[in-house]
């Protein structure tokens, strides 16, 4: 059986723009506490570390908010933005998303504006592939345009969708996702 020499996860923001999500979850959360969510608070979020952004966020509107409250602050952006059923919410994804989010290190949203990444694919040898939850709220209701897309850099490749996932999706279905994972991998 061949050896995959190369599988990438999660190219939202990189690929295809985001932020308007992000930035209606942003919203909603000052919204509730009495908060607006400015263009020049976004400014000086964006482009950053989600630890450091949502840093910013609490130093600019003076929030007070315990473990408790971050962590229910971490599932409910579970529910917005990565698990499509919440009854898969558990434990470990709340806990997987705290412990995670202030980790990133990709300054996505800055290259979300651009077609970096667009005009890097078609130099890529390597077999595409595409797999995303059906209900993924970064790309529902756009998944056609996203096949469309890869399907211009490397045309016939394999697109999968999970029906009901979210972008989640190998967390979420791991059931369906990782043999469609490992049958593209085999490929």
């Amino acid at each position: 059986m061949p050896t995959a020499r190369a599988v990438i996860f999660d190219l939202d923001g990189l690929m295809f723009n985001t932020e308007e999500l992000y930035q209606e979850v942003g919203a909603e959360l000052l919204r509730r506490r009495g908060y607006l969510f400015t263009q020049e608070l976004l400014d000086q979020m964006m482009g950053r570390p989600s630890h450091v952004a949502l840093q910013i966020m609490i130093d600019t509107h003076t929030l007070k908010a315990t473990v408790e409250e971050l962590l229910a602050i971490a599932k409910h952006n579970l529910g917005v933005l990565m698990i499509a059923d919440k009854d898969k919410i558990d434990d470990l994804a709340v806990y997987i998303q705290y412990m995670n989010a202030p980790r990133g290190r990709i300054r996505s949203r800055r290259f979300s504006r651009t077609d970096t990444l667009i005009r890097a694919l078609p130099r890529v040898t390597a077999q595409l592939s595409g797999i995303w939850g059906g209900r993924d709220a970064g790309a529902h209701p756009y998944l056609d345009e996203r096949k469309r897309v890869l399907d211009e850099i490397q045309p016939g490749l394999r697109f999968e969708i999970i029906p009901g996932a979210g972008h989640w999706v190998a967390y979420e279905a791991a059931d369906r996702f990782n043999p469609v994972l490992a049958e593209i991998a085999g490929s």
